[in-house]
């Protein structure tokens, strides 16, 4: 069975949260033995006042060294110094027999066989060596005289009074005390995973409705600030770009064939003007349809560099060479066009120096002749047109400005200068024969350089449009 994303994060939170009460629990438990039966060690040696006095009272005079060689006065000591008083008084009443005495009582014996006894240096002398290694000790002292240490090895398991009741209750408690911790914990991974998946959900049904088609769909949870906000604020960006792209490509497909069908009437116009006799097949109709063909050839190859463009199939011949040998070669060939327009070009390279560029020559000249075309195809008789090359050294770019005189392009035209199809409704559109697409073709090719093409208001009362390439990082000639 597939879990839903609720019942993942329920089971992962609920597993977590046994598997650390059980680790808490069980150190716990280890912890509470350790520590607690050495507690209860020290506190019977801290209780064996008797037993230390006894001691003292045998040890003042010689020490405690010579009990090692007298296991008997070990064991009366322990029986005096353990043993209650009444229990003593019957013990030497009634089974003791002259001269020695039986083995321990099992009360004395449990003790004992936890109990040594060292030197004041820590020495053994006499008891269990299995409490040697124990932590629970007490001097055995008569004023500032240190005669020894008692040593106390913890029980290995408590006993059944109050000792062993204090550990079970404690037990009881940390079991019950688990068992609310995972079911708490169970309803909060329940509870959180319902409200992480829940938008989650959602996001997955507008994820599915933007595959159906529906751009319009948005995701609700954008305003979180939280990474689901965030996912959210992403898919509400795509299907924002989704929808931009379906219009362009709506637009894309009127346009282009609002622009086919304009050369294709005039063919189909002149063939049936031909075909019913209206006209005659002489050269100049043959001519005016030779023209219409051009045309709609010229649209077709500007579509097609368009669509490699958007499929990143513009292909580059990189090379590296000068931008401004290319700017003059350009400018000298459409110099009889300028001057038959009575438009002025003036060129003006301000680098100071070599400029290098990894630039496809043939690519950037068609971005070059565009460029210089339309402004002297836009600007009135009597203009001019500035061409300006500066670098920024700082940001490792070369700029080619564009400067021409009026009649320039309102403000609001200036953001769409490159889209498609795009035509100035103004005085810069007062002839005809542009497609409306060799501005977005020289945007295409100079992205494809790296590059940047803009447009803005000229000083000189026209339209100044920056070309901005990446220089390259090596002089000519370097690898």
């Amino acid at each position: 069975m597939q879990l839903s994303l609720s019942g993942k994060l329920f089971f992962t939170g609920l597993t977590l949260t046994v598997s650390a009460v059980a680790l808490v629990a069980t150190l716990t438990f280890w912890s509470l033995d350790r520590g607690f039966t050495l507690y209860v060690a020290q506190a019977q040696l801290d209780r064996m006042n008797r037993l230390s006095d006894e001691l003292i009272a045998v040890g003042s005079g010689r020490g405690l060294r010579w009990l090692a060689e007298d296991r008997d006065s070990w064991n009366g000591l322990l029986l005096r110094g353990l043993l209650p008083h009444r229990r003593l008084k019957d013990l030497e009443d009634g089974k003791a027999e002259k001269g020695e005495r039986k083995r321990l009582p099992p009360t004395v014996a449990r003790i004992a066989s936890r109990l040594a006894l060292l030197d004041p240096d820590e020495s053994y002398i006499i008891g269990a060596k299995s409490a040697l290694k124990s932590d629970a000790r007490r001097a055995v002292t008569t004023g500032d005289r240190l005669l020894g240490w008692l040593v106390l090895r913890p029980s290995d398991h408590l006993a059944d009074g109050i000792h062993g009741r204090f550990v079970q209750a404690q037990g009881r408690n940390l079991l019950a005390i688990g068992l609310g911790t995972v079911l708490l914990a169970g309803l909060a991974a329940l509870l959180l995973g319902r409200h992480l998946s829940r938008p989650v959900t959602a996001m997955a049904r507008t994820a599915q409705r933007l595959s159906d088609g529906d751009y319009e769909a948005r995701a609700a949870a954008a305003n979180r600030s939280d990474e689901i906000g965030s996912l959210a604020r992403d898919i509400n960006a795509l299907a924002a770009t989704l929808g931009a792209a379906e219009a362009g490509r709506k637009r894309w497909v009127q346009d282009t064939a609002h622009e086919l069908r304009t050369p294709l009437s005039s063919l189909r116009a002149e063939v049936e003007a031909l075909q019913d006799g209206i006209r005659q097949p002489d050269a100049q109709s043959l001519a005016r349809l030779h023209a219409g063909i051009m045309t709609l050839a010229a649209l077709i190859d500007d579509l097609r560099q368009l669509a490699e463009a958007d499929g990143g199939r513009l292909h580059l011949d990189l090379k590296r060479g000068q931008l401004w040998p290319l700017v003059k070669r350009v400018a000298e060939n459409l110099e009889s066009r300028a001057q038959a327009a009575e438009i002025e070009i003036h060129l003006r390279d301000e680098t100071g120096g070599e400029t290098w560029l990894d630039m496809d020559q043939n690519r950037l000249a068609q971005v070059l002749r565009n460029l210089t075309s339309n402004a002297i195809a836009y600007s009135d008789a009597g203009g001019r047109l500035e061409i300006t090359l500066h670098q920024d050294l700082k940001a490792r770019k070369l700029i080619l400005q564009f400067d021409d005189t009026p009649p320039g392009v309102s403000p609001e035209n200036l953001p769409n200068l490159f889209d498609r199809f795009f035509r100035v409704e103004d005085s810069r559109n007062r002839r005809t024969g542009g497609r409306g697409l060799g501005l977005a073709i020289c945007r295409a090719i100079v992205e494809a350089h790296g590059g940047r093409i803009s447009a803005e208001p000229s000083p000189l009362g026209g339209l100044r449009v920056l070309l901005t390439l990446p220089l390259a990082e090596n002089k000519k000639g370097a690898a």
